[in-house]
């Protein structure tokens, strides 16, 4: 992810820092009386106590009791969510200002279960997601989502499979046009979809050829055509990183120079920055993912500012993005901000791990499959296996695991981790890995 704009992020030029400025005032305006006037959704139930342990049992003979009541079972059919836990998780929907889906990528069932809960969000009057991509990529593709699914698969077939995270997938694309559509229906402008991530480093060779097509001078034109040429000629499968930090550099200088708003350019600067130390480059990983952080905040506090006060959000992420507080990879993570700027507006989150289900596969980007017991959750939750529904969705409550958690004190410092800053863990059905789209071929393929 990233080290800042020459590894210790040389000072911001004026233009970032009032981008930065605005972006504060986005969480000072929460403390207005006018903002904490605005109407805000009814607060959500408090988790109900779990039954107190048995005389004379231990605190850990008690776990099993405290899972069962925390244990919540939905449907997922034709896309509906169902069930017995469905009036519960409403009342918890309808109590909250931002939901928060935290997954591990490239699960059908995860993918699936998120548009079934956008589903219910859009019944309460939910318009906006935010997802794990650049706000460019997010703009086009929700602008060819309003014209139909065929214009944007066939830019991706264009583009190649590596030009975009996530919305080259079947499912997950399902997800976007279940977002956009709801917009259509109730004729909401755009943008609804709100991409607050860094440029991707697969997309670097279209984004390069529209600043060649639309630069601002001759000189810029040159630069943006050149790097385009190049990244779109790379064999890595990091096309980005083809072009140097000092030729992305002289490409926004170019355009500034020539009249151009370096929103772009500074966008594709900082994304190197970021992946630099993630692709063999020098600088400090930590350096780089904090960076990437700040970056998810900036943007959804510019977004968050340009809609109506009170708009209610939909986050999808990975999960170590929307932890509250430190994730695992000891920054200060987008989930925590979100939670506290709904605090300060007088709202609250709702926010789920989603986790895919024992016996499950993955998609990975490069197109081969792996099982979620592999990946980085699965064997910290497996003395949840005996709770789990194999054919539904498995809920538990964290929030009543937090009045007991002497209960938990002998599990893994993974489920600690998450038992702050998580509220519901969710399992997915089994469902099978997401697949790329028809004709969209995986990078280097």
């Amino acid at each position: 992810m990233s080290r800042p704009l020459s590894i210790a992020l040389p000072r911001p030029a004026p233009r970032r820092f009032a981008r930065v400025a605005a972006c504060i005032a986005v969480a000072a305006a929460a403390l207005t009386p006018a903002a904490q006037a605005q109407r805000v959704a009814p607060a959500a139930a408090a988790p109900e106590p779990p039954p107190p342990a048995a005389s004379g049992q231990s605190a850990r003979d008690a776990l099993p009791a405290l899972i069962e009541h925390s244990r919540r079972r939905l449907t997922l059919e034709q896309g509906r969510l169902g069930g017995p836990g469905l009036p519960w998780l409403r009342e918890l929907l309808a109590g909250s200002r931002f939901v928060l889906f935290g997954e591990d990528h490239g699960s059908r069932g995860i993918a699936n279960l998120a548009t079934a809960l956008w589903q219910e969000l859009q019944t309460l009057g939910w318009r906006h997601a935010a997802v794990e991509v650049d706000p460019f990529t997010a703009a086009e593709l929700e602008t060819r989502l309003r014209r139909g699914g065929a214009p944007w698969q066939a830019f991706l077939a264009a583009q190649g499979g590596g030009a975009v995270p996530f919305f080259a997938w079947d499912a997950e694309l399902q997800f976007a046009q279940a977002v956009v559509g709801t917009a259509e229906a109730s004729a909401t402008p755009a943008p609804v979809l709100w991409g607050l991530d860094q440029v991707f480093i697969g997309a670097a060779p279209w984004l390069l050829q529209r600043m060649a097509d639309t630069a601002p001078g001759p000189r810029s034109r040159e630069r943006a055509a050149g790097l385009a040429r190049r990244t779109a000629a790379a064999t890595s499968g990091a096309p980005l990183m083809a072009a140097a930090a000092e030729d992305l550099a002289a490409l926004r200088q170019a355009w500034i120079d020539e009249g151009g708003a370096a929103t772009l350019p500074d966008a594709l600067l900082l994304s190197h920055q970021i992946y630099t130390p993630h692709t063999g480059g020098d600088g400090e990983t930590w350096i780089a993912n904090d960076a990437r952080e700040r970056l998810l905040k900036r943007n959804f506090a510019a977004q968050l500012q340009a809609v109506a006060p009170g708009t209610r959000v939909m986050l999808k992420f990975g999960a170590y993005h929307l932890f509250r507080g430190a994730s695992p990879t000891q920054v200060q993570a987008l989930g925590g901000f979100v939670s506290e700027l709904a605090q300060l507006q007088g709202g609250q989150t709702l926010s789920l791990m989603v986790l895919c289900a024992p016996g499950d596969e993955l998609l990975a980007f490069d197109g081969s499959r792996v099982p979620c017991t592999a990946e980085r959750y699965g064997n910290d939750w497996a003395f949840l296996q005996p709770w789990l529904d194999p054919q539904g969705v498995t809920v538990f409550d964290l929030r009543s695991w937090r009045l007991r958690p002497r209960r938990l004190a002998h599990l893994s410092a993974e489920v600690q981790r998450v038992l702050g800053a998580y509220d519901l863990l969710v399992f997915a059905p089994r469902s099978g890995a997401a697949a790329y789209l028809p004709g969209v071929k995986p990078p280097g393929r």
